[in-house]
């Protein structure tokens, strides 16, 4: 796997505007929540996602912090440095 800088990322998801958040909630299920990657601001590698305090997303990460952020374009679903194809083939 080949090492990116961090430059080299942000120049990638620059154009990227649509996150999935996903977390647990207090029952353990996984919530995927859409979120704004914002991607008409100059982008330095440093993503900022926004909701309401009283929000449940905002529960559910103070229960469990553990969260992954989901990515794709029309290039393709990127993941741990390989892309995957965007669509999956139908049968």
């Amino acid at each position: 796997m080949s090492t990116k800088s961090l430059a080299d990322i942000a120049k990638e998801m620059a154009g990227i505007d649509i996150a999935i958040l996903s977390s647990h909630t207090e029952n353990g299920a996984i919530a995927n929540r859409p979120m704004s990657n914002n991607g008409d601001v100059t982008y330095d590698g440093t993503s900022y996602y926004f909701t309401y305090e009283e929000a449940r997303t905002v529960a559910d990460i103070q229960l469990n912090p553990k969260v992954a952020l989901g990515f794709s374009s029309e290039a393709g679903c990127s993941r741990q440095g390989s892309t995957l194809p965007s669509r999956v083939p139908q049968n």
